[in-house]
């Protein structure tokens, strides 16, 4: 079987899809996923940064894509309902 990886910009608007039907169900639940998600992303990738800046590892790229990826994509999502909310 031929596997293919799934690309960075696919992960982004999958992230964002989900989000958005979360943040349109429920917005306690999606204010509480996206600052608890977001803050536990954004530390995981700074701490592996930073570790990486002492001792190179073999972790591959594209995690701290993905990581910074998982990021923005919350950090979108919560502009963009930010967004929607104030133009309704």
């Amino acid at each position: 079987m031929f596997k293919r990886q799934v690309s960075l910009a696919e992960i982004f608007i999958i992230e964002l899809i989900v989000l958005m039907v979360l943040w349109l169900s429920n917005t306690f639940a999606a204010q509480l996923v996206t600052v608890i998600l977001g803050a536990v992303f954004s530390g995981v990738l700074l701490f592996a940064l930073v570790s990486e800046l002492f001792e190179r590892s073999r972790v591959p790229r594209r995690y701290f894509y993905i990581m910074l990826i998982s990021v923005l994509a919350f950090t979108s999502a919560w502009l963009l309902f930010q967004l929607i909310e104030h133009f309704s």
